[in-house]
């Protein structure tokens, strides 16, 4: 059995398309096409039925992408260790990897400027994202891994939870009291709420909140912009809703009001996005605990805010 034929077999498999799937085989359409067939004629077995929404997998080609899955992720893995075992010690290559939005500005920018630094010989490629988006770019091949949400997209393993933060409610104006003062949200008279999409790990959260009447704010603005809306917030009595690690600068500068969120429950995980047919390098490897260790961090540092001993000592931002 063909190895590349196995492998065209996946794309198609994960792409639903035989379009899609040439173009991330980089082969053409009636090439890849024919070897699909080559395929079908040796299992004697039909493995897709084409139609208007695309080409749709048989009982049979599921049995057998399950099967050739990890055994395709077990070579792959074997070519990465022999390729890791030439740098001598010395990190090189390259990777890409995507992270949300807020999180990629308040965590990944300090761990990439340490790492470009130590490891100068690999090249790294960041992308920002909403969880959907990442996980297509994952599957596709245009992004190595990525942190995200929980994603059920095809060839996408999500694995358990790396990051698991708390959000707060920011304002430039004191609307629910002294900083770091514990909020309800249904209890804040006249919140104006910049809110982001739904496809948003927060958004979608905070839309379906909104829908079932756990809190209802006067005013909502959908905003998909971290930092605009940060600098809206900032200056007016508008609030949102962040990740804690988007707080960071923040929380050293005071320069906003800050109350963590006891109700509604909002809850920002971010899990491992990778290709399950594809390791990753010790590169990418080194990075990630890098990123990993950077959120633990700023974990501690969020909850000594917290505390109140801490907290008194914090002095209210000038509005």
């Amino acid at each position: 059995m063909d190895l590349r034929q196995i492998i065209y077999f996946m794309r198609v498999y994960e792409e639903r398309n035989f379009t899609k799937a040439s173009l991330r085989v980089n082969i053409a359409q009636p090439a890849l096409s024919k070897q699909i067939s080559l395929l079908e004629k040796e299992l004697k077995a039909k493995l897709f039925e084409r139609g208007q929404q695309g080409s749709r997998p048989t009982a049979v080609a599921t049995e057998f992408y399950n099967a050739m899955a990890p055994l395709v992720a077990n070579i792959a893995s074997v070519k990465q260790q022999i390729l890791d075992r030439t740098t001598n010690g010395n990190l090189s290559g390259s990777f890409t990897c995507g992270f949300p939005s807020s999180f990629s500005q308040s965590i990944v920018g300090k761990v990439l400027a340490e790492f470009v630094d130590e490891h100068p010989n690999v090249e790294i490629n960041v992308m920002e994202g909403y969880t959907a988006t990442l996980a297509d770019w994952v599957r596709s091949g245009k992004l190595d891994f990525a942190l995200g949400g929980t994603s059920d997209m095809m060839s996408v393993s999500a694995s358990d939870i790396v990051i698991d933060e708390e959000v707060a409610l920011i304002s430039g104006q004191p609307i629910a009291g002294p900083p770091f003062r514990p909020c309800h949200l249904d209890q804040i008279a006249g919140l104006k709420l910049v809110t982001p999409a739904i496809n948003n790990i927060t958004g979608g959260q905070l839309h379906a909140h909104i829908k079932a009447g756990l809190f209802k704010p006067e005013r909502c603005l959908e905003l998909d912009s971290f930092s605009a809306t940060l600098d809206m917030v900032r200056n007016s009595d508008w609030a949102c809703v962040m990740p804690s690690s988007g707080l960071l600068e923040e929380m050293q500068r005071k320069s906003l009001f800050i109350y963590p969120i006891e109700a509604p429950t909002i809850k920002y995980s971010l899990q491992l996005l990778r290709n399950q047919t594809k390791p990753l390098s010790i590169a990418a490897s080194v990075f990630l605990d890098r990123i990993v260790a950077r959120a633990s961090a700023a974990r501690n540092l969020w909850q000594n805010c917290k505390n109140p001993s801490v907290r008194d000592d914090l002095e209210p931002p000038q509005e």
